[in-house]
């Protein structure tokens, strides 16, 4: 009798000293925690992680057995949410990124081929003999601008400068119309883009013009070329 007494105090030792397997909740729960972190919870979905982690604290810390798998499973639910949020946010961050590098690449041709027409309204200026320093140094500010990525100003300063290189590069008209209010000066900006030069226009219409700081309205001028 005493030796069954013995060992039943010995199985009742025994069974009290070991080790107390987890509840299989509070295990599926930390487990859901950490691919919930490795998804980017922590970035993309920290208060719904915090909130599972906090249950699954909770469920740790309490004694009653039933409490503890309610919370544990509260922080799967969470767990397997902060996940899902993090995939989910990760991907519409993936996209807007594609689509910012997309834009910024069309925008980065769009500047690119205004500078290169601008240079080819360069070249055909400089073939008619004109004046193009003024658009070369804005050309150099589109292509300052391409560099530091500032592409819509890049294409804007280039299409500006296309302009003026287009307008210095082509061919003057032979005659003008004298409209109301205009002078020699005005004339000279207008087709040289230089005041100063009236003195072109007046030599040439010496026969119509009498005295240089009168003209009148519909007067026809022989708009000689430009020379210099």
């Amino acid at each position: 009798m005493r030796i069954v007494y013995a060992l039943f105090l010995t199985w009742i030792l025994l069974a009290g000293c070991g080790p107390k397997r987890p509840l299989q909740e509070i295990v599926d729960a930390k487990i859901a925690i950490q691919q919930a972190k490795e998804a980017g919870a922590e970035k993309y979905a920290s208060q719904r992680l915090r909130s599972a982690q906090d249950y699954l604290i909770r469920a740790s810390g309490t004694k009653r057995k039933k409490t503890a798998k309610e919370l544990a499973q509260e922080a799967e639910v969470d767990a397997r949410i902060a996940e899902s949020m993090a995939k989910r946010v990760k991907e519409e961050e993936r996209k807007r990124v594609e689509e910012a590098e997309k834009r910024k690449k069309l925008l980065y041709r769009e500047a690119e081929r205004a500078i290169a027409r601008t240079q080819e309204a360069i070249s055909k200026a400089e073939k008619e003999n004109k004046e193009v320093g003024a658009v070369k140094n804005k050309l150099e500010k589109a292509k300052k601008a391409l560099q530091k990525e500032r592409f819509k100003e890049a294409k804007t300063i280039a299409q500006e400068a296309k302009e003026l290189a287009l307008k210095a590069g082509a061919k003057l008209p032979e005659y003008h119309k004298v409209k109301k209010g205009e002078t020699l000066k005005i004339i000279a900006h207008e087709v040289y883009g230089d005041p100063e030069k009236w003195l072109l226009i007046y030599r040439a219409n010496k026969n119509k013009i009498k005295n240089a700081n009168i003209i009148y309205p519909g007067q026809i001028l022989r708009l000689p070329r430009d020379k210099k």
